[in-house]
């Protein structure tokens, strides 16, 4: 285990941020007096990171410094480094990119989901190959390269290590923080929210922007509002990514914070539509039209919102009814009926008159045992069209083949019949 006055043990810290100008001086200082083989992590953005490199350039300017960038495909970073050490050898080698190897990979995108239960029952036993690379042949490194290595990495890869490559991230000399200002960045990215773009990007590109925005989200900086807003842009992007579940959750954490957030009720609805949970999908396009009745989506929200609760009428079939008896399952089947009922009642209100939306409500008012209320529907529209009223005779005939016992559904049929012939 190689040591050095800045050594740390690998946890992320819990207090408050470190002095940005302090931590530089102390990267100077290990950087300056480190001999032989070392290895360095820095975290800090891509762009700080830049800024960091050209600041040491100018004050460690009797050290030889090669910037190397890690793609998306490397895996093998030794030859890489061998090859620029055999054409001038180096003091630092200062590498970039290493999340790039990483976001390709299965559980990196697991990582950005995961709650801690998953984290606590993984199987920690595969390591990506770069990672498999580093550990396999860290002598190999120490050995032939009489220099320092500094990784130059990003908060949500620091996290990763830790889980996923503890004994890489032991090997380490020295650990080193660089924060961006997470309250401009949080804002940044709400502001920046796009979801056309986000179409466009790679899903190793989204999957990044889901991390890093995670990352912000328990900064003491962040206020609750932000949060909310961060979380929008989470379930946004995982929606363009077609994780529709991580999608959900996200806009509900987000709805946590705030309620009345009209654009996470109506996204969250999309989700829902998407995983073919159309009741959910009715509900949450109900509280959007409640919380912006002129949000400027009204429209294309109440053509949605028809079609959907049409498909959920459809999926309420009788025969679900005596399955689920035949189940002992009436608690269940109490639920879908209120459900039915509720979507039913909604489609009676908008249009009265049609008399679709009125049978259908009383034949499912009938099959909840709601007596009174089913004939009150019935007995008041015995004038409706004669097609109308056969509709509802047939309606009541799947019923009573189903529950053939069933003495109301009996009595309003023959009520039906007598209207038709007199």
């Amino acid at each position: 285990m190689l040591s050095d006055e800045r050594l740390i043990s690998p946890q992320l810290p819990e207090s408050a941020e470190p002095n940005t100008a302090q931590e530089y001086r102390a990267l100077v200082r290990a950087l300056r007096r480190k001999k032989g083989f070392g290895l360095f992590f820095v975290q800090a953005s891509p762009a700080k990171g830049q800024e960091i490199l050209t600041d040491l350039r100018r004050d460690l300017a009797g050290k030889r410094v090669a910037e190397v960038t890690i793609g998306r495909t490397d895996d093998r970073l030794f030859d890489r480094l061998e090859a620029l050490w055999e054409r001038e050898p180096v003091d630092i080698f200062w590498i970039e990119g290493l999340e790039q190897s990483l976001l390709g990979y299965e559980d990196m995108q697991r990582l950005a989901g995961w709650d801690e239960q998953d984290l606590m029952t993984y199987s920690w036993k595969d390591v990506p190959p770069i990672l498999s690379h580093f550990n396999l042949g860290r002598e190999r490194f120490e050995a032939r390269f009489d220099c320092t290595l500094v990784f130059v990495v990003p908060l949500f890869v620091v996290k990763y290590l830790l889980r996923r490559a503890g004994d890489f991230f032991d090997w380490k000399s020295g650990f080193f923080e660089f924060p961006d200002d997470r309250l401009a960045l949080a804002k940044q990215i709400i502001r920046s929210s796009n979801y056309s773009q986000y179409l466009e990007l790679s899903p190793a590109e989204r999957l990044e922007k889901i991390l890093q925005t995670q990352d912000l989200l328990n900064a003491p900086e962040i206020a609750t509002e932000e949060q909310a807003d961060l979380l929008y842009t989470i379930g946004r992007l995982f929606t363009a990514s077609k994780n529709y579940e991580q999608a959900v959750t996200s806009f509900d954490r987000a709805i946590q914070i705030e309620p009345n957030f009209p654009n996470a009720w109506l996204n969250k609805g999309f989700a829902f539509t998407m995983l073919g949970r159309y009741e959910d999908a009715v509900l949450n396009f109900r509280k959007t039209l409640k919380l912006a009745p002129e949000g400027g989506y009204d429209e294309s929200v109440r053509a949605v919102l028809e079609v959907l609760e049409e498909i959920v009428l459809k999926k309420f079939e009788l025969s679900r009814f005596r399955l689920k008896f035949n189940l002992d399952q009436q608690e269940t089947t109490e639920t879908d009926l209120r459900r039915a009922i509720s979507i039913a009642q909604a489609a009676y209100k908008k249009d009265p008159i049609n008399y679709q939306n009125t049978f259908n409500l009383a034949l499912y008012h009938l099959a909840a045992g709601h007596h009174e209320e089913s004939d009150r529907l019935y007995t008041s529209n015995l004038t409706a069209p004669i097609e109308w009223l056969q509709m509802a005779i047939d309606d009541l005939d799947d019923f009573l083949h189903l529950f053939p016992d069933h003495p109301q559904a009996q009595q309003v049929k023959q009520l039906l019949q007598g209207a038709i012939q007199p």
